[in-house]
């Protein structure tokens, strides 16, 4: 399995959406809350139940609120490290920590963090499911 298309699939993970790995043909496949009607859900779950799937980390278990915490204890600058705790600590934290992090111009450090935190999340993921995996993403 390629980590690359877990990967992807994590990346667009949210709260409406569920995504299966499907090992038989190493591809990812989801439904939406938001897109797919009743009928288009219970057909999805139908083919889950037929073939190899094995389903993603949700939303909730990638974390991505932990993800900057953790980002923001590898910063070596006090002052932006404290402007950083400030923005995620309450109502628009991502917002307010994605404009931050392009502000105070370190933005690809928050992006290498972010990508190699999903890389580790992806790969866990195969360990934990017995997945043998490829690692394509550099």
């Amino acid at each position: 399995m390629k980590l690359s298309i877990i990967l992807e699939a994590l990346e667009f993970t949210s709260e409406t959406t569920e995504f299966y790995l499907d090992v038989s043909n190493n591809k990812t496949v989801f439904i939406d809350d938001l897109i797919n009607t009743q009928e288009e859900k219970d057909n999805f779950y139908q083919m889950l139940e037929e073939g190899d799937f094995v389903s993603l980390p949700s939303q909730y278990e990638i974390n991505e609120y932990k993800m900057m915490e953790n980002f923001i204890s590898t910063v070596k600058d006090d002052f932006i490290k404290v402007k950083l705790k400030q923005a995620i600590s309450g109502k628009g934290a991502f917002r307010y920590f994605q404009d931050l992090v392009f502000t105070m111009g370190i933005r690809e450090d928050w992006f290498k963090f972010k990508n190699d935190a999903y890389k580790k999340c992806a790969i866990k993921f195969c360990i934990n499911n017995g997945l043998e995996y490829d690692d394509d993403v550099k």
